[in-house]
């Protein structure tokens, strides 16, 4: 089996709502070794799967390390109507560090 190469596993994913409901940017388990979040256009507010709500301002960085899954963050406009751009880029958890955390595979 080849060695998994980091540069391969670098994933950036981003949205800009024109809703002020909850998003999530994946909607299936997505795990991180290194992830950054930055609201680009708008303040947001950002939470969790138990609904947790922080602010999060223009060009604030969330800083999370391993593991991280990026499925069970979600992100809301903070301001009605305000139209937020969020952007997530990271560093995906190798094959081989999912299978040693217990983790489901990208590929199951």
């Amino acid at each position: 089996m080849a060695a998994q190469s980091l540069e391969n596993n670098v994933v950036t994913r981003k949205h800009t709502t024109v809703v002020d409901t909850k998003f999530n940017l994946v909607d299936v388990p997505m795990w991180f070794s290194s992830l950054n979040v930055v609201a680009l256009t708008n303040n947001a507010f950002y939470g969790d799967r138990v609904d947790q709500e922080s602010p999060l301002f223009v060009n604030d960085v969330l800083s999370y390390e391993a593991p991280t899954d990026l499925s069970q963050l979600y992100f809301k406009n903070y301001t009605a109507g305000s139209n937020c751009k969020i952007v997530a880029s990271g560093v995906l958890l190798l094959e081989s560090e999912l299978k040693r955390l217990g983790l489901p595979s990208k590929r199951d």
